[in-house]
C-alpha cells in the first residue's frame, strides 16, 4: 500500500510543524490571558484604593 506510506510519511513531515504552531498558540493564549488578569488586578487596585480613600475621609470626620 504505497499510498498508505506516503501518508505517513506526510504526516510524519508535518509533525513538527504542526507542535510549533501548537506550542506558539498556547504561548499567546497565555499572553491574552495574563494581560486580562493584569488588567484585572489593576482594577481592584484601583477600588481598593478608592475604599481606603473613603474610609480616610470618614475617619476624619468622626
Amino acid at each position: 500500500m504505497p499510498w498508505f506510506e506516503a501518508l505517513v510519511s506526510l504526516v510524519m513531515a508535518l509533525l513538527p510543524i504542526i507542535i510549533v504552531f501548537l506550542i506558539l498558540m498556547d504561548g499567546y493564549r497565555t499572553k491574552v490571558n495574563s494581560e486580562k488578569i493584569i488588567k484585572q488586578n489593576e482594577e481592584i487596585i484601583q477600588l481598593l484604593n478608592e475604599i481606603k480613600n473613603e474610609q480616610m475621609q470618614l475617619k476624619e470626620h468622626s
